[in-house]
């Protein structure tokens, strides 16, 4: 009998732990559908918020482009700005091909809507410095560059709360721009030499 009532109390033992067993794995499928359900709930919100963010940002390039004072025909009546950072492409109503200088246009610009947008747009994770080193490259001419130039500086005329730095090299400034706290460095005239050894 003694022997029995050792078993009967080893197997409520084993009974009890394979109970707690099963009770944990309840807890944690709960858990697990908790979870499935936040994710499922958040990649839903993200969705959301990067296609109004993405629509945002295509908004403010087709500002910015129909500001371009005419010398690309398709800005002018620009509609919608696609991209995808993925397949590193950029569409303006559907046509990628431009001319060189048009292209550099539709990058600053693209670039600066993403800065605009994040000064609007305080939990928007973007650093808020813009660096431009080629508003001159493939052709550019000094009113397109300098019209792009008064641009920069008119869109982000509003954003003296939120701490934000541009920076733009240019060989082009614009004569008013030229005369304003906006610019600072030496000027380098041909045949001088940013480091004069």
């Amino acid at each position: 009998m003694e022997e029995r009532i050792k078993n009967y109390d080893t197997k409520a033992k084993l009974v009890a732990a394979i109970e707690g067993l099963i009770e944990k794995k309840r807890l944690l499928n709960d858990s697990i559908l908790n979870l499935a359900e936040d994710i499922k709930i958040k990649r839903g919100q993200t969705s959301t918020r990067r296609e109004t963010v993405e629509s945002r940002i295509s908004e403010k390039t087709v500002e910015l482009l129909k500001q371009d004072g005419g010398f690309e025909p398709a800005f002018n009546d620009a509609e919608v700005v696609m991209f995808d950072f993925g397949k590193d492409f950029m569409l303006v109503d559907g046509r990628s091909k431009f001319s060189a200088s048009s292209e550099t246009i539709l990058k600053n610009s693209f670039h600066l809507a993403i800065l605009l947008e994040s000064l609007e747009d305080q939990t928007m994770r973007y650093p808020r410095l813009l660096l431009l080193d080629n508003t001159e490259d493939k052709g550019m001419n000094s009113d397109r560059s300098q019209n792009f130039q008064r641009v920069l500086v008119e869109s982000l005329s509003n954003f003296d709360s939120t701490p934000y730095q541009v920076i733009m090299t240019t060989s082009m400034v614009d004569p008013e721009l030229d005369k304003s706290a906006l610019c600072v460095g030496p000027h380098y005239a041909k045949g001088m030499h940013t480091l004069n050894l």
